[in-house]
């Protein structure tokens, strides 16, 4: 296995290519390896070893569901590279908005006298 920074590389590179969301998943499995390829690493889930399955419902263009095999190390990078990903994309918002701040409100015409 590989060590965690080489894995929270892997797992970038596969959220920046769309081979892995980054929202949580809508349900988590753990059991033995399926002999999958894991999504992160690549390597084989060996089912003398642990492996988590994540599952998220796609509503669109087409219903269904995704299914994404990974060691739990792997799941442990994806995760942490998730959450980070999310908290930059909140605090660029964020600065975006506090460098574009909205225009004052025009105020009420007043009235004659």
């Amino acid at each position: 296995m590989k060590d965690e920074c080489t894995l929270r590389e892997k797992a970038r590179e596969a959220i920046g290519n769309g081979k892995l969301p980054t929202r949580k998943p809508d349900r988590i499995l753990g059991g033995l390896g399926s002999e999958e390829i894991c999504a992160v690493c690549g390597e084989l889930l060996m089912p003398t070893r642990m492996e988590f399955e994540i599952e998220f419902n796609r509503h669109r263009p087409t219903p269904g569901l995704d299914t994404y095999h990974l060691h739990p190390p792997c799941f442990a990078a994806w995760e942490f590279e998730s959450h980070n990903l999310l908290a930059r994309r909140a605090i660029s918002s964020s600065d975006q908005r506090d460098q574009h701040p909205l225009p004052p409100m025009a105020s009420a015409p007043s009235e004659p006298d």
